[in-house]
């Protein structure tokens, strides 16, 4: 009855119609769960990466003000935001070191760890069922074995840039879809990578390859 109800709520919901049901690796429950999160179309595809933590480092960054916060980027203004009057702090940032992404005891994370969860789900199911994203994985599993990571950081690390192509798709899809302006990667549009695919594509490869 619940996948019933959801197969009814997204039967006129366009990233569904239009993507998503080709992908093999993502269903009605997954994607309903995608959803629900406050992914802004306006914003780019770093801010979603960022969002759901996947980020290869993170800033860990103190305030004049006492506040502790991570950042996907070295900043100088702090942006810690107080829940009651919603407004940011603004306060010089005195201390701002890289460490790794994870979090740290007394910081406030910048992404959403329910996604960040759901980030690893989809790529153990793109590894299972995928068949475009499963050789995207496999791509980039060889690339970090050959550059001599060690077996589970090689797969962790291809599941982490598995989801962050998906999502890019995804940003993608949205934008076009929905009439939002769209700018493609900064890697494509400045540095001129000739690799991108876009999710129309991808529907292709997904029939192909199915």
């Amino acid at each position: 009855e619940y996948k019933s109800f959801i197969q009814d709520m997204l039967a006129d919901e366009p990233i569904w119609k239009e993507f998503l049901q080709y992908v093999n690796g993502v269903g009605e429950i997954t994607t309903m769960k995608l959803l629900s999160f406050p992914l802004d179309l306006e914003k780019n595809v770093t801010s979603w990466w960022a969002y759901a933590g996947l980020v290869p480092n993170v800033y860990k960054c103190q305030c004049e003000e006492g506040h502790k916060m991570l950042s996907p980027k070295e900043i100088s203004i702090c942006n810690y935001k107080d829940f009651k009057n919603k407004e940011e702090c603004n306060a010089k940032i005195v201390s701002c070191q890289i460490g790794q992404s994870r979090r740290y005891n007394g910081y406030k994370s910048f992404w959403n760890p329910k996604l960040k969860t759901l980030a690893f789900i989809v790529s153990d199911s793109f590894i299972k069922q995928g068949k475009y994203y499963r050789k995207v994985f496999d791509f980039y599993k060889k690339k970090a074995l050959e550059k001599g990571l060690q077996k589970a950081h090689a797969h962790m690390h291809a599941k982490r840039l598995t989801f962050k192509i998906f999502l890019s798709h995804l940003h993608q899809a949205g934008c076009e879809l929905l009439g939002v302006p769209y700018r493609k990667p900064y890697q494509f549009e400045f540095l001129n990578h000739k690799s991108f695919i876009s999710w129309e594509e991808v529907i292709k490869l997904e029939i192909e390859l199915k």
